[in-house]
């Protein structure tokens, strides 16, 4: 599979890597970088916000501009991507995934963070870049990518939407947020 960046200015640059070996379970590649901060000052303040199509998300946005959204902060928008699967027919049989879902994603992802939260934080003035990681998607996997990127960044917080699943749900599938309260060394608020 290829690795996809995006510039500023919104290009994609995609090259087909002919004989890639594919991604091990622990790895992750980064699919797309967008940067709106500007200048790139050192003395900015950096603030993770891992994000997906939700009003939890949006939620969390809003209480990150209004806590931190001042001059000098940098929001970095988080959003992980299932790794493309081989799709099964019958023993011994599987078709690989499509060449274009990768792009597909940073589509489907450009689109709602423009929808849901771009618009807000130019509006607010509040510099931010939005990084796309392929990765696995289980909840120990996504809370160590968020806490590498948490790192990686110098945070000075990740900011953290509470989703409402349920008791018995957040049970068998886990709570990435209640993983990331556990394993993070960057503090970590949690908007209700």
């Amino acid at each position: 599979m290829p690795v996809t960046e995006e510039s500023a200015e919104g290009i994609i640059d995609a090259e087909p890597a002919p004989n890639q070996a594919p991604a091990q379970a622990e790895t992750h590649r980064p699919l797309l970088s967008l940067d709106r901060s500007g200048s790139g000052s050192v003395a900015a303040r950096h603030y993770l916000i891992p994000v997906d199509d939700t009003d939890d998300s949006s939620n969390a946005i809003d209480w990150a501009i209004d806590m931190f959204g001042k001059p000098g902060s940098v929001f970095h928008l988080l959003h992980v991507v299932p790794e493309p699967q081989m799709i099964h027919l019958w023993a011994g049989a599987y078709i690989p995934p499509d060449e274009n879902a990768e792009l597909l994603e940073v589509e489907d992802t450009k689109l709602f963070v423009t929808h849901r939260f771009a618009k807000k934080l130019v509006a607010a003035k509040v510099a931010f870049n939005l990084h796309v990681i392929v990765g696995p998607t289980d909840t120990d996997s996504v809370a160590a990518l968020i806490c590498k990127k948490a790192e990686d960044l110098s945070a000075e917080c990740v900011v953290m939407a509470r989703h409402s699943k349920g008791k018995l749900k957040e049970m068998w599938l886990g709570s990435v947020t209640k993983a990331m309260v556990h394993k993070s060394r960057v503090p970590v608020a949690v908007v209700p």
